[in-house]
């Protein structure tokens, strides 16, 4: 049985080349609608001291 082939030839096209950056385009522009949150949590435990304090960041990315 013979292995499927990849077939380059929609791409010699233009329409094949339109077809191909719209997809691309097409991942990039929804990529761009969304974001990104999240914090980090650090426990920090002094010399001498008795009681942990926390230290929270948060960040966020507006794609």
């Amino acid at each position: 049985m013979a292995a499927p082939r990849l077939s380059l030839g929609p791409l010699k096209e233009p329409l094949g080349l339109i077809r191909a950056l719209q997809w691309f385009f097409s991942i990039f522009a929804f990529a761009t609608c969304g974001g990104f949150e999240g914090s980090v949590t650090f426990r920090v435990t002094c010399a001498g001291e008795q009681e942990n304090h926390s230290v929270t960041a948060t960040f966020g990315y507006p794609f």
